[in-house]
């Protein structure tokens, strides 16, 4: 008898940022209804800190660190903060093994306002009334200092992942 093939395929979001508080700001929305929908979704930080807020959306924490030394294997979509991109060369090498390779839907997010939505693969990602509640719910139960919470997110493409269809929209 052979053993079963298991056709389950779960996709995985990993979402860099310096801090929790960046992740929810500028990825909430995204990072919920992707748990939502049956994704692992790890958020990964530089500041170690593991906060309730990610847990209200539906994410797992980690460290940086510890994505940056399994450079064998990628998120099925990636989202970086575009400072933590330009700050820490590390990061920079990951994204472009990820990208290099078609291994990751790779995506920067923290950039600007809506106008940066027409350059370069950009695009806005409207919230849902769920998503914006719980974004809401995690600003406010992991004290967090985020003015407000809007009805979009600004990410930008930078590499699609071989062979995917389009696991973000």
């Amino acid at each position: 008898m052979h053993a079963p093939i298991n056709s389950t395929v779960r996709y995985t979001l990993g979402v860099m940022a310096q801090s929790v508080s960046a992740a929810v700001q500028y990825a909430g929305g995204l990072i919920f209804d992707r748990a939502a929908a049956g994704w692992d979704v790890t958020v990964y930080t530089e500041d170690d800190a593991c906060s309730i807020a990610i847990e209200i959306l539906g994410a797992k924490c980690r460290d940086l660190e510890s994505l940056l030394h399994a450079y064998a294997s990628f998120p099925t979509v990636l989202v970086v903060t575009a400072s933590l991109h330009a700050e820490n060369r590390r990061v920079g090498a990951y994204v472009a093994a990820a990208s290099a390779i078609g291994a990751a839907d790779v995506m920067l997010t923290g950039l600007g306002g809506p106008d940066d939505a027409a350059a370069g693969g950009g695009f806005l990602y409207s919230l849902g009334s769920a998503a914006s509640a719980f974004k809401r719910c995690a600003v406010q139960a992991g004290d967090l200092q985020i003015e407000t919470v809007g009805g979009s997110e600004h990410f930008r493409r930078l590499a699609a992942r071989i062979g995917a269809e389009n696991p973000v929209g």
